[in-house]
């Protein structure tokens, strides 16, 4: 890869079933230049064609203020000095119009607006690129119905023409945070990447996964950085390590100073036979294990298919659940196997 990331590669791919995708996403580590390839490349469809107009997708109403400078004044430099972007809002703010210099280039809005732009769709018939920076949140702030509301923007703008739907080109790009983020989950994604995934294909989707060297030493030469080269967020920053690698956070279980907390039974889908994984403890992290304690009455379940009658089966949102979660986000989960890791993540990212 070159010093800055191109992210025409990634849009020339098709998808599992050799037809062209409309989810091109790509992940990597920071500063690698995905961000401002993907805003170069739609503003581009814009000048070689005004017609094609493109969508900048935020998650809240407050990140609308001042979008248009935003998205602008990085690629700016490859501009005219006279190219100026601003914006007008419209429909009491449930979005803005872009305008390049007089000219109507596109919109930015919310996904907590998705109905306004249901009933509003018609105004959006000229858009061919929508486009979500930032898409994994470092936070884990994401929208109620996330994904729903990611949908329902689609299917609104991508009508007109006399058809019920046309193709609207969709741009993710966002940096490695957790495999447990929602988009993932929808997709099936957590579940197929390894440590050597480059270019991952699904129904309708593209995935790549980039990791630029030279960001990755720009990122590292500030002292800064340097200093708390040791924290979970510089590891995960400047590089794909941290929670794409599959092989991370696998460990032989060792029971010295750690108490077994409780079991969880996982249901392989044959009636009468299910695995119990033991979860074990200390003040600092949860270690998933096939070592599971059978005459331990605290066993769990997550899902019908594994509720029997000796099993809590718990909600999404209780307290134990989340508290899973927790200690993986955290970096704190470890697990026995690979095989366990699977399963245990299949089960962290629906919650």
């Amino acid at each position: 890869m070159g010093k800055y990331y191109d992210i025409s590669r990634l849009l020339s791919k098709k998808d599992l079933n050799g037809k062209t995708p409309e989810l091109f996403i790509v992940t990597g580590n920071r500063t690698a230049g995905k961000t401002f390839s993907a805003k170069r490349t739609i503003f581009e469809d814009f000048l070689n064609d005004n017609k094609r107009k493109f969508m900048l997708q935020y998650r809240y109403n407050y990140e609308l203020s001042d979008c248009e400078n935003s998205f602008f004044s990085d690629i700016a430099q490859l501009y005219p000095p006279d190219f100026e972007m601003h914006a007008k809002s419209e429909m009491r703010g449930a979005y803005k119009v872009l305008y390049l210099n007089d000219t109507e280039c596109g919109f930015a809005t919310f996904l907590n607006n998705a109905d306004t732009i249901k009933k509003v769709s018609s105004r959006f018939i000229e858009v061919e690129n929508r486009f979500m920076d930032e898409f994994q949140s470092e936070t884990e702030h994401y929208c109620e119905n996330e994904i729903s509301k990611f949908i329902s923007i689609q299917n609104s703008i991508a009508r007109g023409f006399g058809k019920q739907t046309r193709y609207v080109r969709n741009i993710l790009c966002g940096n490695n945070v957790s495999i447990l983020n929602p988009y993932y989950k929808a997709l099936g994604i957590q579940k197929r990447l390894e440590s050597d995934t480059k270019f991952l294909r699904g129904d309708g989707w593209v995935l790549e996964v980039t990791e630029n060297q030279a960001a990755k030493e720009a990122l590292l030469s500030s002292g800064f950085n340097r200093a708390f080269s040791e924290s979970n967020y510089v590891q995960f920053a400047s590089s794909n390590k941290y929670m794409l690698d599959t092989y991370s956070f696998v460990r032989k279980l060792e029971t010295k100073d750690k108490y077994y907390y409780c079991t969880i039974t996982i249901n392989d889908g044959v009636l009468g036979t299910a695995e119990n994984i033991g979860v074990w403890i200390n003040k600092d992290c949860l270690y998933f294990s096939s070592k599971a304690n059978e005459k331990f009455k605290l066993k769990f379940a997550f899902d019908a298919n594994s509720h029997f009658e000796d099993t809590y089966l718990l909600s999404q949102l209780s307290e134990t659940a989340m508290s899973f979660k927790r200690y993986y986000n955290a970096g704190k989960a470890w697990f026995e196997n690979v095989d366990i890791k699977k399963e245990m993540l299949d089960i962290l990212s629906y919650l």
